[in-house]
């Protein structure tokens, strides 16, 4: 691994984006045996765990557009690991569901997770982990509120 400069290491935002980065590549690099990426993977993961969900619910916890996450189902649902019903309060929304084929994706999902997680945790403590995530969480609260520009001032 390249050691980062003293400049890099005052980039807080660089730090956090060639992580972020890497982070993914590792993830779709575990997954590729599997025939699918992180964005797949999650997808799976996120009905499994909270039951059918809407398209729009889906795409606002894997934090993709609508149309993306159609494509992703369309591709998952050609292989038969999701599928669409419509909803029974809702006849304009299609909710997507597990088939029983995802069961053994979402299983080797969850080992690629907990080894990653491990390998990601390695000579962190848990309070430097609780830092970083406290960190992140305010960053991204920072720029999800809406603040002036100095350009509007």
């Amino acid at each position: 691994m390249k050691s980062a400069s003293a400049g890099d290491l005052e980039r807080l935002e660089v730090a956090v984006l060639r992580a972020a980065r890497s982070i993914r590549r590792a993830w779709n690099e575990r997954l590729k045996p599997l025939g699918m990426n992180f964005t797949e993977g999650s997808l799976l993961w996120h009905l499994r765990d909270k039951g059918s969900l809407s398209q729009t619910e889906l795409a606002g916890r894997l934090h993709v557009g609508k149309a993306v996450l159609g494509t992703y189902v369309d591709g998952l649902a050609e292989r038969g690991l999701v599928e669409r019903n419509p909803s029974p309060g809702d006849r304009r929304v299609w909710l997507i569901s597990l088939t029983p084929a995802a069961d053994q994706y979402v299983d080797a999902f969850e080992e690629v997770d907990k080894k990653l997680r491990d390998d990601l945790r390695s000579g962190l403590s848990r309070d430097q982990r609780h830092m970083m995530a406290e960190g992140l969480l305010r960053m991204e609260s920072n720029l999800s509120a809406e603040k002036p520009s100095a350009v509007d001032s």
